[in-house]
């Protein structure tokens, strides 16, 4: 891979040393990598030049020197052609965002600190980190080296995605050393027995050195072998404004003022205890991080992720709080061994090649194709569950991009804690809007995706519109998710709707189904797709299994007798899945069968649906049937199942729910809908649509043959790792988006 970093100077701040250290750890695996900096000169840059990295700067002279320094960047990024345009702070993302955009890069924005407090600072600085906010939409990734930091760029308006990736410790370079720890304290006049405790930052409001002084004048007294030494730069009436407060401390015989030097690992040699006073801001503190790998135990406050480095190496206590700081060092002055054993085991857990390799692998992930998916909304139903599966997959081939036309519902939190972007536009279900296509062609022209994926008949129109309408970015391609709709059952809109896309179907490069039967029934009413394929979906075979210790927990919870057979439906209410047949089969199965139990969950099927409260207050019914409502833990249900029914009158394609009942060993009663027979084969039953009675009598064979459901679910189970695994789902949507899918007018199953 190609690869720009982007950074103000190459001072020796910590974001500045992370870059120095991904650089040159990319460069020796084989990237070609280029340093850019605003400024020239900066401690890191003589480092940088003999590690025979190549470093260039843009020739800033100051902070209004502007569009000089743009305009060479922008030059710069298109004679090189990266890959990767990476920042590290808000104006080197900013400027990360423009380049990238220009040469067709792919920006990453690198976050570094956590929750700032802006009032500190000018109203430039606060200016530029509102705009880095709005402006992050643009990214194609965001990396913090910290979990507080990426909360707090979401808080701050950053789209609800990206990764963490921890900075990097060289722990070879930091490292407990005896000759460097007796040299820095032998210039210091630091006597053996003599307790040396240290801070290292720059001075700035963030890093908070009024705590760190008040500090050590109470520990002066509480623990008189203390000595002290503060490590850092910035500016001379800072400095100066600090040594004036330490000698009103009475501070001036025992502390010591350092600058930064080119080798901190021996600074951190030197001490016994390393101090970090930030009030705000942090993110991942790399002098923390440093000084655990040279076996330094570390009392730190409770700002960005201290809590989650320190671990049992030291302590954390609130900010701006001298006195708990001090007590701290003196609970830890005794045990001082110890804790360094516990420093370096903790140091060792951020080696530097952890960091880098994840960040390979980040960028790796980046030149994958992108594909925006756009669907209807996210509920728990097969379509959804579908994306989510894909989408949340490590091994998909393809930067993922959801956009829900309507709300996030219940799998929104799915696909924003794997990491994915998603877009929620709040159109009204069944109402395809002028401002959602506005909304979606904007997003569409953003992102510039290599594919748009539309899901579901209201996805699928306004999805083509967007797509249009933002000049056609990328190829693409509707996804089928049903057969034979009876669009009586749903009112006019949705049968204008259908009969839109109908009009429209030459328009996309391919259409996807996920049955025979579905592709077969839309050429039927009107779909000409210049492309077609079948993909049939794919269950998670290790999620979807036989469980015992499920099914009996599951059995508990229903209050599920030995001699009782429990026949569940998950299927949200809706026509299509015929709930009032199933409620007609189960009673006339329960009065051939009393043992029988059902088990009913999805979207709507709960107490609250009057029709269905009706229907089961039948006297053959009251109290043998159990409502769920909605679940989105599906693998938590089937398996406290023996039988699974799915009564689709029709309109079916491929019934996700049946294939994962089926991978949990669980026997099937399915109706002849879609490819619903075609999937349980020899391992299931099959009734007619609309028939209760061939229905009820499936049941009741079934709850009379135990060892025949155990043969089905045994057959169910092979038959589904035998064909409709996830990885082969995986497979064919990998080679989807890598390739255009087949030639024209030729379908590829």
């Amino acid at each position: 891979m190609n690869i720009v970093l982007l950074a103000r100077s190459l001072s020796a701040g910590g974001a500045e040393r992370q870059l120095a250290c991904l650089a040159a750890g990319l460069r020796d695996k084989g990237h070609l990598v280029t340093v850019v900096a605003f400024y020239p000169g900066g401690a890191l840059h003589d480092e940088l030049d003999r590690l025979g990295l190549t470093v260039l700067t843009l020739g800033k002279r100051g902070r209004w020197d502007v569009l000089g320094p743009i305009w060479r960047l922008l030059r710069l990024v298109r004679t090189l052609r990266p890959d990767i345009v990476q920042g590290f702070l808000a104006v080197p993302n900013l400027l990360a965002l423009v380049a990238a955009r220009i040469c067709g890069a792919r920006a990453v924005l690198g976050v570094r600190a956590s929750n700032m407090d802006l009032s500190r600072y000018d109203r430039l600085s606060a200016l530029t980190y509102r705009l880095e906010a709005l402006a992050a939409g643009w990214a194609d990734l965001i990396v913090s080296n910290s979990a507080a930091g990426l909360d707090a760029a979401w808080r701050r308006g950053f789209p609800r995605a990206g990764m963490v990736i921890p900075n990097g410790i060289d722990t070879r370079r930091f490292a407990p050393c005896p000759d460097r720890r007796a040299g820095l304290r032998r210039s210091l006049g630091v006597e053996p027995e003599h307790i040396l405790v240290g801070m290292v930052a720059r001075f700035d409001p963030m890093k908070d050195h009024e705590t760190f002084l008040a500090a050590a004048a109470r520990l002066s007294s509480a623990l008189p072998a203390a000595r002290f030494v503060c490590v850092g730069a910035g500016p001379a009436a800072r400095l100066e404004a600090l040594r004036a407060k330490a000698s009103s401390l009475g501070l001036a015989e025992r502390l010591d003022w350092l600058p930064f030097r080119p080798d901190p690992e021996t600074l951190y040699n030197g001490l016994d205890v390393l101090v970090s006073t930030s009030a705000f801001g942090e993110g991942f503190s790399n002098v923390i991080g440093e000084a655990l790998a040279c076996g330094v135990p570390v009392v730190a406050t409770d700002v960005g992720d201290a809590r989650a480095i320190v671990g049992d190496a030291g302590a954390v206590v609130s900010p701006a709080d001298p006195e708990g700081l001090a007590d701290a060092v003196v609970g830890m002055a005794g045990d001082l061994g110890a804790l360094r054993d516990a420093a370096r085991r903790r140091g060792l857990r951020f080696a530097l090649p952890t960091m880098i390799d994840a960040t390979e692998a980040a960028y790796r992930r980046l030149c994958e194709p992108k594909v925006v998916h756009v669907i209807t909304g996210l509920g728990v139903g097969g379509a959804e569950r579908t994306l989510v599966n894909l989408v949340r997959a490590p091994r998909s081939g393809a930067r993922h991009v959801v956009v829900s036309l309507s709300d996030a519902s219940v799998l929104g939190g799915s696909i924003e804690g794997a990491g994915v972007a998603l877009h929620v536009l709040g159109m009204r279900p069944a109402m395809p809007s002028p401002l959602a296509v506005l909304r979606l062609a904007l997003l569409l022209w953003r992102e510039r995706p290599a594919v748009v994926m539309t899901w579901l008949y209201h996805a699928d129109l306004v999805g083509t519109l967007a797509h249009l309408v933002a000049g056609r970015p990328g190829r693409l391609i509707w996804n089928i998710r049903c057969s034979d709709m009876d669009l009586a059952a749903y009112g006019v809109r949705t049968g204008l709707v259908r009969r839109a896309v109908a009009a429209l179907s030459r328009l996309p490069a391919a259409v996807i189904a996920n049955s025979k039967a579905g592709l077969d029934f839309h050429t039927s009413v009107g779909y000409r797709p210049r492309r077609t394929r079948v993909i049939a979906n794919g269950v998670d075979l290790e999620r979807f299994r036989p469980d015992p210790e499920t099914r009996a927990r599951r059995r508990s919870d229903w209050g599920v007798t030995a001699a009782e057979v429990v026949v569940g439906m998950i299927a949200r209410f809706d026509p299509m899945k015929d709930h009032l047949g199933f409620c007609e089969a189960a009673a006339q199965a329960l009065a051939r069968h009393p043992a029988l139990r059902f088990i009913m969950a999805g979207r709507h099927v709960d107490a609250a649906n009057t029709v269905l409260r009706h229907v089961l207050e039948h006297p053959g019914l009251r109290g043998r049937v159990t409502l769920l409502g909605e679940v989105e833990d599906v693998a938590g249900v089937l398996p406290g199942l023996d039988v699974f029914v799915l009564s689709s009158a029709f309109g079916e394609g491929f019934p996700n729910v049946v294939a994962e009942a089926m991978a949990c060993g669980v026997p099937c009663v399915v109706t002849a809908s879609g490819d619903a027979p075609a999937l349980v084969g020899d391992a299931g039953l099959v009734t007619p649509v609309r028939d209760p009675r061939s229905l009820a009598d499936a049941l009741v064979g079934l709850a009379n043959a135990p060892e025949e459901r155990k043969r089905l679910g045994e057959r169910a189970r092979m038959r589904i790792e035998a064909g409709f695994d996830l990885e082969g789902m995986l497979g064919k949507y990998r080679a989807l988006w890598d390739n255009s899918p087949g030639p024209a007018g030729k379908g590829v199953t």
